[in-house]
This record gives C-alpha cells, sequence and structure tokens, in this order.
C-alpha cells in the first residue's frame, strides 16, 4: 500500500515558499463556510481529536477538495499534525488526488502546510461526481430502508462479486479503482466498502495493518457496536478454483480476527474502537453458526446450519455453502464424528443438488472455525 509522508523543511525554506506562492502570515486563514462534507466521507477520525489539532483538521479538510497547495494552521507539533493527517485521509475515501508527501514547518508562531495535487479544482470538482454515479450504478438497486446488517451483507457481496484484486491496475490503492475500474487491492476495495456504507449512514472505519503482507480492512459500526470486516477477503478463491464469497470476515470480532489480521499502531491509524461482540456476525445473523445450547440461547445443530447456508446461497448466490462453528471444541467434535465420516458431505450435496449446483470441494479454516462447501 501506498504510505503517505510528511516532510519537515527549514524555517528560511519555509518562508521562501509562502513569498513564492503569495502567501502572507499576518491574516488567519478561516475554512470555506460553504465547504459540505462530501457522501460517503466519515466523522470518526474528526471526533477522536480535540482542541488545535481539531481546528487545524478543520482547516485542512475544505483545502483538499479546494485544491490549496498551502494552508496556515495553528502552531502544532510533528506529532500532532501526523495525528490529524492520518484522521483525514481515513474519513476521506475519496480524497486521492493529493500528492504522496507534505511538507511543514513551524513559522512566526504558526505551523504552515504545503500539499500538492494531481488533479486542479475543476477536476476534483468531476471525480466527485464520476463517484458518486459510480456508487448509484455499483449498489443503487440495494434498498437503503434495509436494516444496516442486510445492506453492509450486501454491498460486501457485491465487492467481492464484482471487482477484481489487481496489483497491476492504473487506480490499484484507490476507491475509483474499485468503483469506476473494478480493479483494485485492499486499500481502494476497504475504501469502498467505507465510501458506499457511509452514503447510507453506516460508520465505517478505514484500518492498516499486515496480514501475511501490509494490508487495509474496515471496522464497521452496527447498532452502536463496531465490528471488523475484510471486503477484500470476502473474494474468495481456492488455488485456481473459482471464486467464490468468502463470509468468514464479515463482521467479526477481534479474538478471530486478530488471528489473521494485526492493525498497525497510532502512526498510520487513529485510535481504534474494540470489537468483542459477535451479535452482528454473518454467521450469528443467518443461523449458520453451530452451536450448543447455552442458557436461553437454542442450539443450532449442523443440519440447521447447513439448511440456512443452502437458503443464503439461493436468496443471494456466492456459490458456496459456508458455516462456522461456535468454538474451537465444538469443531473439533463434528469434524471427526460428522464431516471427516462424510456424513455432512452427504447433506451439503443434497442441498446443492435442489438448487441446480454440484459440490466442487471442502474447505475448513481453524482460525475461524469455518466449513465451506463451493459449488459449482
Amino acid at each position: 500500500m501506498k504510505q503517505r509522508r510528511f516532510l519537515c523543511i527549514l524555517c528560511c525554506s519555509c518562508l521562501l515558499a509562502a513569498l513564492l506562492a503569495g502567501c502572507t502570515l499576518a491574516g488567519k486563514e478561516k475554512p470555506s463556510d460553504s465547504f459540505r462534507l462530501p457522501a460517503g466521507c466519515s466523522e470518526y477520525g474528526r471526533r477522536q481529536l480535540s482542541g488545535l489539532e481539531a481546528q487545524a483538521y478543520d482547516q485542512i479538510l475544505p483545502a483538499l477538495f479546494e485544491g490549496k497547495t498551502t494552508v496556515f494552521l495553528p502552531q502544532l507539533g510533528e506529532e500532532n499534525l501526523r495525528r490529524v493527517m492520518v484522521a483525514l485521509f481515513a474519513d476521506l475515501p475519496v480524497v486521492s488526488w493529493v500528492g504522496n508527501e507534505y511538507s511543514f514547518a513551524s513559522l512566526a508562531g504558526r505551523t504552515v502546510l504545503w500539499l500538492s495535487y494531481e488533479l486542479d479544482r475543476e477536476e476534483i470538482a468531476e471525480r466527485l461526481i464520476e463517484l458518486d454515479q459510480a456508487a448509484e450504478d455499483f449498489a443503487g438497486d440495494i434498498d437503503p430502508s434495509l436494516p444496516a446488517f442486510d445492506q453492509a451483507h450486501l454491498i460486501y457481496d457485491r465487492l467481492a462479486e464484482e471487482v477484481a484484486y489487481d496489483l497491476d491496475a492504473p487506480r490499484t490503492n484507490e476507491l475509483a479503482g474499485a468503483l469506476l475500474d473494478r480493479r483494485a487491492t485492499c486499500k481502494g476495495i476497504a475504501q469502498a466498502y467505507q465510501y458506499l456504507l457511509e452514503r447510507r449512514g453506516i460508520e465505517t472505519l478505514m484500518v492498516y495493518g499486515e496480514t501475511s503482507q501490509p494490508h487495509a480492512w474496515n471496522i464497521v459500526r452496527l447498532e452502536g457496536v463496531y465490528y471488523l470486516a475484510d471486503p477484500t477477503w470476502g473474494n474468495g478463491q481456492v488455488a485456481d478454483g473459482p471464486r467464490y464469497v468468502n463470509h468468514e470476515y464479515l463482521l467479526q470480532d477481534e479474538e478471530r480476527f486478530s488471528a489473521t489480521h494485526t492493525p498497525f499502531d497510532e502512526g498510520e491509524n487513529y485510535p481504534l474502537p474494540e470489537c468483542f461482540s459477535r451479535a452482528q456476525n454473518y454467521f450469528v445473523r443467518t443461523g449458520t453458526l453451530v452451536s450448543e445450547r447455552d442458557g436461553e440461547q437454542a442450539a443450532c445443530t449442523l443440519e440447521e446450519a447447513l439448511a440456512s447456508a443452502a437458503q443464503q446461497n439461493a436468496a443471494h448466490g456466492g456459490k458456496t455453502l459456508q458455516i462456522a462453528f461456535a468454538d474451537p471444541t465444538l469443531a473439533s467434535h463434528l469434524m471427526e464424528t460428522r464431516i471427516q465420516t462424510g456424513d455432512a458431505d452427504q447433506l451439503a450435496r443434497e442441498l446443492a443438488e435442489r438448487q441446480g449446483y454440484r459440490v466442487l470441494g471442502r474447505t475448513y479454516s481453524e482460525t475461524t472455525q469455518t466449513l465451506s462447501y463451493l459449488l459449482e
């Protein structure tokens, strides 16, 4: 993933640059009163700031959309400015036109920030219109009055089905790559998930970290609780086999997610909320979580979970019967007594055949205790 860098330069160089740009240091630059945050952007990062950091965020924000190359800010240290910029770019999936390096310095009791742009102001406005239309084309048929879980589920599936993971795509790390070109890598896909959900009023965060390599994913807030999601890994594929929708990483908790995903520290992320609940997890909500009776919570048998998985496949496609197990002990027991014996395989074949599919094979993830039957 392309990371932005900050350059701190000498005050004499800053003064020269300011003079060349025709700027003065006397006046206090104000944010544009007419500025309105475009649809699809978040405000979570802004809420993590206060005082001078929040003031700087509010001054830089309109500048990014107006193409301003010089922004005068209250006096900030390097670490304070870094937090502001991390929050801004995590909140703004649409902003891909800002150059990869920024320069800043202290001068006359102020912090001066210099930005570079790949698009001019008119082109920025055109890009926003393009993205707005692309969002409608991509997910406009998904009813915004549906429960938030259903919208998060359907958009996750749509990204898995429609956007190809492509390291060589011309806009591979951008929202535009995912929505306009339908070819992107993790950053562009995660930005698309954020953008499409935020447009529907569903708070969605960007997270940067690593799996076996640098990676990007999301945190989604449903009914006041935060959950982890990785729409890039929603595009499942086994070796050179067919693609399928993988729900292992749709609205997960930290316990399962952290086995494969490690967020970077706050040098690359804003402060992240805890994600401990599974109430809105895909397998819990769709009845595809095999579980034993727990107090008033009824058990869900292997047969019931597979039948629910078949209903999900019939309703939404995805070419998979996918179920999960509530805990490793239950998973180990059923793998030994029901799955490795071929009992579950036979049931999966019967369910698939009723829908006109055949089972290509079975995979099992010990990390998420997820069993998948791939269909064609």
